[in-house]
């Protein structure tokens, strides 16, 4: 089995994947138009790198603490939007 770490910053978007075969990506995730980025480009990564260089091989996701960060920022700022949301 092998390992995809991502890290990343809540607070530009920016991300690095690191995979245990040496291949390493980094990019700019989505910016909602007036909330957080999006942390599902990095993961949506990872699965894209996992099917063409390990066959679809079941990865160890890893996460950094800054990415679990980002990850449970995002969750919190995403509910509390839809709260603000009217209800029908």
């Amino acid at each position: 089995m092998h390992r995809i770490t991502l890290d990343g910053n809540h607070g530009n978007g920016r991300y690095r994947g690191d995979c245990d075969c040496g291949f390493v990506w980094n990019g700019i995730a989505e910016h909602l138009a007036d909330g957080p980025y999006n942390p599902a480009y990095p993961c949506a990564e990872a699965v894209i790198h996992n099917r063409m260089a390990h066959n679809g091989e079941a990865p160890f996701l890893r996460f950094t603490t800054r990415f679990e960060l980002w990850l449970s920022t995002y969750f919190e700022q995403v509910v509390a939007r839809a709260n603000e949301l009217p209800r029908r």
